[in-house]
């Protein structure tokens, strides 16, 4: 028996170091579930996989993490070469920008070996002092992310949220920044947390079981004791809390994907309550600001993309607001601050941002900044309102983070902080261009395109495009260090800004969202045309990129356009769009209604149907897939992955493989540990580098 015992070992070790080719492709049993909807027969035979207590779920995990091991295998080595490259660009000591609150100057840091940042502050011209280690707090973890830190205003105590499970569920922290001693509370699923000016309470906002936020209460420091404020009946609206420009006054949210209602609080007496700005209207939103007793409003009530209105503290019903800077249709408004006397806003055009400064008093510009080139421009929270300067944050493709102080009284501009460029990286070496690509129905198609300044365009070279497309969401440029070590393989990389994001406002999106998705998809499918007949790339050489609503893009072009590409990566990927969307059970469902469609609704349904990955799969050759899923995810679950694996498998035409990656102490957002993260990243970067290579 012990002899027989130590041969099956044996057996089963050897097939755990077999490569990939040799290794049998992994399918879950079958398991049919049918079920009607709209007189449609549904049938789904690998539903069973969503049950994390069958015993042939772990067996099924077993052989994907094999199967993947051994194919990843190959491409060890240089997965380690790339994760000693990403370290490489990073500083010894990164110090982000000092932020001046109360009297002190608050900073981060993170030394190159270390998994998270520390966070101190330094009062004038005094020592440096530690308010909080993440590296400790993630000692002994399995996983570990910070939600929020917030100072009181007195600078005596931090309170900070912190998931060590990776399911967003934060629980509430609070440290004496003199003793240095911390006490757990016992209040979870704490979303946001913004300390009142009377020094004794604090406003919370929470999350029930399907993760919406649903709950504002007030805490009372000196009794841990809350009082609940709000509390939201309709699944389809999540509360939300911020600060104004007088920092006596929070607003709080109450917002769906069209529609929003928002109050204010004087929080030098919070027990005053809240206090109702304007009543819901249907499909209008607006987002206030308060300084010097006027209300500033950023709205779309006239304009889909948004406009500025103003109105008195004291009358903020939407009959008294007053518009002061005109919306523009395709020239979305982004954001808007307040400062001494000044309104400055940042506003896109033909969809790259733009800065402009106007005067309070006679709303007319004062100045403007245009980047040369794309660019993400932000308020950088640096001052009071009542100093004569503010500042703001541009990144680009090709260029990280620097923040400028912007003189009020003069228009100079200087330089208050650089993050260091990548040691030996030149800017000048690399070029970033914007390309229109024509879609199906003849609109235009904002295409960004990465490469070398050196590279020899006259023929093709392996090329990376991602895109997302879903939410009104952009992808502002940013400076991604680890693109490098594409770059300087002679890649191209792309970023498509197809329909159903905002880049060109609020007609862009919701020509790519409900009964318009399909245009997502054909606009992503135009992008790589585009690229492969220009020949910047041939279908051999490319890769296509997405994670969560930008899985389901992936999903959607594979099954549309299998032999356009040669490799897909899909992380965290929503691909089961009507499984889950007929489940309302399940968390935040009900409240893509308006991104998706209601399935319960007859054309909805039909419309979904036609386009939802996993029940569009079809016989085909395949292109090279890898799929990951994060086991604590709570946005999109594992098995949406897991399932849509098998059944790519069951129809792949050809020799490629289907990978299914599953991080079991991760949720939607990947890991918190900086290293963990990069090697997750060179894992996948090596893979891409070594099929490409075949």
């Amino acid at each position: 028996m012990k002899n027989r015992y130590i041969l099956i070992l044996w057996i089963i070790s050897l097939w755990a170091t077999l490569p990939a080719a040799q290794l049998p492709i992994p399918l879950a049993p079958s398991r049919p579930d049918t079920t009607f909807v709209h007189d449609v027969q549904l049938v789904d035979p690998w539903n069973w996989l969503k049950s994390r207590d069958d015993p042939a779920l772990g067996q099924v995990l077993k052989a994907e993490s094999r199967y993947t091991k051994a194919a990843l295998k190959p491409a060890r080595s240089l997965s380690k070469k790339l994760f000693k490259e990403f370290l490489s660009r990073i500083p010894k000591l990164e110090e982000s920008a000092p932020y001046p609150y109360e009297g002190y100057l608050y900073f981060s840091r993170q030394h190159k070996k270390q998994a998270y940042p520390s966070h101190w502050r330094r009062a004038g011209s005094g020592k440096d002092e530690l308010l909080l280690d993440e590296n400790v707090l993630a000692k002994g973890e399995e996983f570990f992310a910070l939600g929020f830190s917030q100072i009181s205003p007195d600078g005596k105590t931090m309170a900070y949220s912190a998931d060590f499970s990776g399911n967003e569920r934060y629980q509430l922290f609070f440290k004496d920044l003199h003793s240095g001693k911390t006490k757990a509370t016992d209040l979870q699923d704490i979303s946001e947390f913004i300390w009142c000016r009377d020094g004794r309470h604090a406003l919370i906002t929470r999350v029930n079981e399907r993760w919406q936020t649903n709950l504002c209460q007030l805490l009372d420091l000196k009794t841990f004791k809350t009082e609940t404020l709000v509390q939201l009946e309709d699944a389809q609206f999540d509360l939300s809390l911020y600060s104004c420009r007088d920092r006596n006054y929070t607003v709080l949210l109450s917002e769906s994907k069209n529609t929003n209602q928002a109050w204010h609080m004087d929080t030098r007496s919070p027990g005053s309550g809240f206090h109702l700005i304007a009543p819901a209207r249907t499909g209008v939103t607006y987002y206030p600001d308060i300084l010097a007793g006027q209300l500033y409003l950023q709205t779309d009530l006239w304009c889909p993309d948004g406009s500025i209105a103003r109105c008195s503290l004291s009358e903020p019903g939407m009959e008294s607001w007053t518009e002061i800077i005109p919306g523009v249709e395709g020239s979305p408004l982004s954001s808007f601050w307040l400062q001494d006397g000044c309104l400055a806003f940042i506003r896109r055009k033909e969809g790259s941002k733009v800065l402009r400064v106007y005067s309070l008093d006679t709303v007319q510009e004062i100045s403007s900044f245009i980047p040369e080139q794309a660019s993400d421009l932000g308020f950088w929270g640096g001052t009071l309102a009542d100093e004569p300067y503010l500042y703001y944050s541009v990144e680009s493709y090709l260029h990280p983070t620097r923040i400028f102080r912007y003189d009020l009284a003069n228009g100079t501009q200087t330089l208050h902080y650089a993050y260091p460029l990548p040691k030996g990286y030149d800017p000048e070496n690399y070029i970033c261009t914007t390309a229109n690509v024509t879609a199906q129905d003849g609109s235009l198609i904002p295409l960004i395109i990465i490469h070398r300044s050196d590279l020899d365009l006259s023929s093709p070279h392996p090329l990376w495009l991602e895109g997302y497309g879903a939410y009104g969401d952009i992808e502002d440029p940013f400076f991604w260090a680890n693109r490098l070590s594409l770059l300087d393989r002679e890649f191209i990389y792309a970023i498509a800004g197809i329909r159903g994001g905002g880049e060109l406002g609020q007609t862009w999106y919701e020509d790519g969202k409900l009964q318009n998705k399909m245009n997502s998809f054909t606009d992503f499918i135009a992008c790589l045309t585009y690229l492969q007949q220009k020949g910047f790339t041939t279908p051999a050489q490319t890769v296509i990129e997405g994670g969560s609503a930008g899985g389901l893009l992936m999903g959607a072009v594979t099954n549309l356009a299998p032999r356009a590409m040669r490799m897909v990566i899909a992380s965290v990927p929503f691909v089961d769009l009507i499984n889950t969307m007929l489940d309302d059970s399940l968390p935040l469902t009900s409240q893509e209604y308006l991104e998706w469609g209601d399935p319960h609704d007859q054309a909805a349904f039909a419309y979904m149907l036609s386009y939802s990955p996993y029940d569009n799969v079809r016989p085909a050759d395949l292109p090279e897939m890898l799929i990951s899923s994060g086991w604590q995810d709570t946005r999109v679950s594992y098995w949406e992955g897991l399932k849509w694996a098998q059944k790519l498998r069951q129809n792949n035409l050809g020799t490629s493989k289907v990978l299914y990656r599953l991080y079991e102490n991760e949720g939607h957002t990947g890991s918190g540990d900086r290293r963990q993260s990069l090697k997750s990243t060179a894992e996948t970067m090596a893979y891409v580098l070594y099929i490409l290579s075949q």
